[in-house]
C-alpha cells in the first residue's frame, strides 16, 4: 500500500502532466477557433487508454493507475480516487456558481426560449448516448453478461445527458456568448464560474 506521500506525489504529478499537455495543446486548438474544453477533452483523450494506453500500456497504467493489488485482492489504487473526488469537488462547486448566477427575470421573460435551449442540450444527448449504449450491449465486453439492452442504453443516456450541461455551459461561455440571451439562461454571466472551471 503507497504511503500518503507517495499518493500525493503521484496526483500532484497527474495534475503537471494534465495541465502541461493541455497547454501545449490549447494554442492549436485556439488557432482552429475552439474553445478551451475542447483542449481539456482531446487532453484527457490523449493520455487515456485510448491513445497513450494503446501507445504505450505501461506508462499510461503507471501515470495513473486504476488497481492495486493488496495481499491478493484487487482494490481501487488511491491516486484514482483522489483524482476522482478532486474533479468531482471541482464539477459541484462550478454548478453551484451556475446556480448562485441565474437571474430568474431574465428566465422569466424568456421561458419558452429557455426551456427549448435547456430540452435540447439534454435531449440529443440522451437520445445519442442511449443509441450507443444499446449498440455497446449488443456487441458485448463493454458490460457484464447480466445487463439488458435497456439498462445498458439508459444507463450511458443518463451519464451523458448528466455531463452535457456543464461542458455546453463552458463551450457558451468561451465562444463569447455572454450577449445574448439564450446564454443567459445556460450560464453564469460573470467570469466567476469559468475560472472555477478552470482550476
Amino acid at each position: 500500500m503507497p504511503s500518503l506521500l507517495e499518493i500525493s506525489t503521484h496526483f500532484f504529478l497527474q495534475i503537471v502532466v494534465i495541465l502541461v499537455t493541455y497547454r501545449l495543446l490549447w494554442p492549436l486548438l485556439r488557432r482552429l477557433g475552439q474553445v478551451q474544453v475542447v483542449a481539456i477533452m482531446i487532453a484527457g483523450f490523449l493520455l487515456g487508454p485510448s491513445v497513450l494506453g494503446w501507445a504505450w500500456p505501461q506508462a499510461q497504467e503507471w501515470l495513473f493507475p486504476t488497481k492495486l493489488a493488496v495481499g491478493g485482492t484487487s482494490i481501487v489504487h488511491p491516486n484514482l480516487t483522489a483524482i476522482y473526488v478532486v474533479g468531482q469537488l471541482g464539477l459541484v462547486l462550478y454548478m453551484f456558481l451556475v446556480g448562485s448566477s441565474f437571474q430568474l427575470d431574465i428566465f422569466g421573460k424568456h421561458l419558452r426560449q429557455a426551456g427549448a435551449t435547456s430540452a435540447t442540450g439534454v435531449a440529443v444527448p440522451m437520445v445519442l448516448g442511449g443509441a450507443v449504449g444499446w449498440w455497446m450491449v449488443a456487441q458485448g465486453g463493454f458490460f457484464t453478461d447480466g445487463v439488458a439492452d435497456w439498462q445498458g442504453a439508459l444507463f450511458l443516456a443518463a451519464a451523458v445527458a448528466v455531463t452535457a450541461f456543464p461542458i455546453l455551459a463552458w463551450i457558451v461561455y468561451d465562444s463569447g456568448g455572454g450577449n445574448c440571451r439564450s446564454s443567459r439562461n445556460s450560464r453564469p454571466r460573470t467570469r466567476r464560474a469559468s475560472d472555477a472551471a478552470r482550476t
